[in-house]
């Protein structure tokens, strides 16, 4: 099935302002429970990998909280993130950029892996960027996204997704994208790109 048969629930403001409620309500993940479901889902996505380890971008990274298990399992991991607050505390390589503009400046199938959790709510692009996730993947190289399910608009969640396809790029192979409960309700999608 093809990202386009769905329709995202969206919040009726524009890109800038979703930005702007994003750097005026956050919050830290490293040191609260938020931390575990990071390093669970790091875990699950290092397990896709093949030895030796590829790099990965981290996309809506916050301040590391899966990045920490990345970096000390020596992934190459550079982190996006519009928070340079959040940065501050990431342990690898950061970058302090909107996701759909960092995306949108990356060449075709430039990108060996993808991991975004709990991020793509945040931004009414995200439509946009699982499309430029799609685009700038390398062939063999896998894409992990987790989202709230059960979800509603807020303050600072901009979207909300219905099921899990929803964060499927088209073109990518799908090895699981369906609805787990990991300390909360979660849509999860882990596709690969055909070599």
């Amino acid at each position: 099935m093809a990202l386009g048969l769905f329709f995202l629930i969206k919040a009726n403001i524009k890109h800038k302002d979703s930005i702007q409620e994003n750097l005026d309500i956050w919050c830290y993940e490293r040191g609260t429970r938020f931390e575990i479901a990071n390093e669970e889902a790091a875990k699950e996505f290092m397990n896709l990998l093949e030895e030796p380890y590829t790099d990965v971008i981290d996309l809506g990274c916050g301040d590391g909280a899966a990045g920490q298990y990345f970096v000390e399992r020596g992934l190459f991991t550079i982190g996006i993130d519009i928070n340079q607050e959040k940065l501050k505390n990431y342990p690898g390589i950061s970058i302090a950029v909107d996701m759909y503009d960092f995306l949108r400046e990356m060449k075709n199938e430039s990108i060996q892996n993808i991991f975004t959790h709990h991020a793509l709510e945040h931004t009414v692009r995200a439509r946009d960027i699982i499309a430029e996730c799609g685009r700038v993947l390398q062939p063999g190289g896998y894409y992990y996204a987790v989202v709230p399910a059960n979800d509603h608009l807020h303050t600072v969640h901009h979207v909300v997704f219905e099921k899990a396809i929803e964060l499927l790029p088209v073109g990518l192979i799908p090895i699981f994208c369906d609805y787990q409960d990991r300390m909360e309700p979660e849509f999860k999608c882990v596709a690969q790109k055909p070599k």
